[in-house]
């Protein structure tokens, strides 16, 4: 229990179980934190004024040992949360689960830190906020929201392969590099810090577009399946290279996958037609970023996550994809692929 507390020292009906208390420090009143009074049998409860509050309570008050605390009842709705963020690890959780969860925090008192169990799930209080600042406690009413934020996700990372991924920005550095040096090795230390265990699948895609070619018959047999023809009348073609798997937890395995990245995208441009020295294929030229296969890298996920009922990973909760490219963010896209990629991310981008 966070607080057991004698309720007959304190006086009936003056406090009862269920009302909320505010314990603060009679030292150092800026530290506050508000808990719920609970009805529990008389002999778990101390004696006197004395009150004792949970491992976790007391930290966060910063409270190692006997001392002096003020304890004063305050109501809900000077106390209400109007944000909780509550964190998710290393198990999944439906949208009904999530429901009933924060139909059990009604009216309950929450604070940082704080370690919830309810039906089997455990969860912890990550943030809270009340009017747009960022405190420590409070209680959850009728009107707070609750967020969940996965730590163990299913995370897909795709990077671009386009013209402009070989070109040097302003100080000299190609941006390929700092796609890897840079972002890739940032991001793996912003999840490391925030002790998140996401399974991220890199993925390396790209366009090629094959000018030359007039008909399909300028191609081999074996590739007339997968060449495409534009809006544009051009002949195309799109690579994907997936690289593997990893756990942003483990330091060593991130290490590695960038390595490993780096040698896939040295190989990716021969795999993708661009300086093959076979004749019977024309010649290929990787394509602009705006004109990737941006739609089709996300359909192609959404595809996946589609089914992800199918042999469920109940260690994971949430999607995320994330897409790396040296341009700004505009792509040239056709309008049949733009309408049928509407409805999926529908269903799974909220």
């Amino acid at each position: 229990e966070d607080l057991i507390i004698n309720l007959d020292f304190f006086g009936k009906p003056r406090l009862q179980a269920g009302d909320l208390v505010q314990i603060c420090i009679q030292d150092d009143e800026s530290k506050s934190l508000y808990l719920q009074v609970k009805d529990l049998p008389l002999e778990i409860q101390p004696k006197g004024g004395t009150i004792t509050l949970g491992t976790t309570a007391a930290q966060v008050l910063g409270i190692s040992g006997m001392t002096n605390a003020i304890v004063r009842k305050v109501n809900i709705e000077d106390v209400t949360i109007g944000l909780t963020e509550l964190r998710i690890k290393n198990q999944y959780i439906g949208q009904s689960d999530m429901w009933r969860l924060t139909n059990s925090l009604m009216d309950a008192c929450v604070y940082v830190g704080k370690t919830i169990e309810f039906a089997g799930i455990r969860v912890q209080v990550d943030k809270l906020w009340r009017h747009g600042e960022n405190v420590s406690s409070g209680a959850v009413a009728a009107d707070s929201r609750v967020v969940f934020r996965s730590a163990s996700a299913q995370m897909f990372v795709f990077i671009q392969v386009c013209a402009e991924i070989t070109d040097f920005d302003s100080h000299g550095d190609q941006y390929f590099d700092k796609a890897m040096n840079g972002f890739m090795i940032d991001l793996f230390k912003k999840l490391k810090e925030s002790e998140c265990n996401h399974l991220a699948t890199i993925v390396l895609f790209s366009r090629t577009y094959y000018y030359k070619a007039k008909h399909t018959d300028d191609f081999p047999t074996n590739m007339r399946g997968s060449v495409l023809k534009d809006c544009k009348g051009r002949f195309y073609e799109d690579f994907y290279n997936v690289i593997g798997e990893i756990h942003t937890e483990s330091e060593t395995e991130w290490a590695r996958m960038i390595i490993k990245t780096k040698k896939s995208f040295m190989q990716h441009l021969s795999k993708a037609n661009c300086c093959q020295e076979d004749s019977s294929v024309p010649v290929g030229t990787i394509s602009k970023s705006f004109q990737g296969n941006f739609l089709e890298v996300i359909n192609l996920t959404l595809n996946a996550l589609s089914t992800n009922q199918v042999d469920l990973n109940l260690t994971m909760t949430g999607q995320s994809i994330i897409i790396v490219t040296p341009g700004v963010g505009v792509f040239e896209v056709s309008c049949d692929t733009m309408f049928a990629s509407c409805d999926p991310v529908g269903c799974f981008v909220g």
